[in-house]
C-alpha cells in the first residue's frame, strides 16, 4: 500500500492593505464672493440709458406742455375792465378742459365747427352743456357731445367775476383739437 500523499498546505489569504483617508479640511471663514465686474458694468451702463431716456422723455413732454399751453392760454395783453379780463381767462380754462377731455376721432376732411353752449354755476360746476349746432360731421359731432358729457367741473370763477352762474358759447372746430 502505498503511502497517501500529504493535503497541500492552504494558501495564505491576501492580505488587505488600507491606505488612510485623507482628513478634509473644512473652511469656516466666510467667503465674500465678488460679483463679475462686466455684468455690475453692463446693468450700470442699462440703468445709466435708462434714466438719460426716462430725463430725456420728460423733457420732451415738459416742452409739448409748454407748447399747448402758451396756444391755450391768453398770453396777448388786452386792455379791458378787469371783469372781463377775467372772464376772458375763465373761458380760455374752459376751452382746455373740453380739449383735454375730447378724443380726436381721426380724419375729417375740412375743419367742421360745432357751436356748443355751457351753463357753469359760480363754485365751477357744470351745469347744462349742449352742441347748439352740428358740425354737419357726424364723428365730430359725436365726439364734442362725450368731451361735454365728460367734463363735470371746471373750477370756480374768478372773484372778479360776477353772477351765480355764466353761459358761454364756444365754437370747437376739429383743427384747434389736434
Amino acid at each position: 500500500t502505498k503511502p497517501k500523499p500529504k493535503p497541500a498546505p492552504p494558501k495564505p489569504k491576501p492580505v488587505k492593505i488600507t491606505k488612510p483617508k485623507p482628513k478634509i479640511k473644512v473652511n469656516l471663514k466666510p467667503t465674500v464672493r465678488r460679483p463679475d465686474s462686466s455684468r455690475v458694468k453692463a446693468q450700470q451702463e442699462a440703468a445709466e440709458r435708462a434714466r438719460k431716456a426716462d430725463a430725456q422723455r420728460q423733457q420732451s413732454l415738459n416742452k409739448s406742455l409748454n407748447r399747448l399751453s402758451s396756444n391755450l392760454s391768453g398770453s396777448t395783453a388786452v386792455k379791458a375792465p378787469l371783469g372781463r379780463l377775467a372772464s376772458a381767462n375763465y373761458e380760455s380754462l374752459i376751452r382746455r378742459k373740453y380739449m383735454d377731455a375730447t378724443f380726436h376721432p381721426g380724419a375729417i376732411s375740412g375743419d367742421p365747427v360745432a357751436k356748443v353752449r355751457i351753463v357753469i354755476a359760480r363754485g365751477g360746476n357744470v351745469l347744462s352743456a349742449r352742441i347748439l349746432n352740428s358740425s354737419g360731421v357726424v364723428s365730430w359731432d359725436r365726439a364734442v357731445q362725450k368731451s361735454l358729457d365728460r367734463v363735470k367741473h371746471i373750477g370756480p370763477f374768478p372773484k372778479a367775476m360776477s353772477g351765480a352762474q355764466k353761459t358761454f358759447t364756444l365754437n370747437f372746430n376739429s383743427r384747434s383739437f389736434k
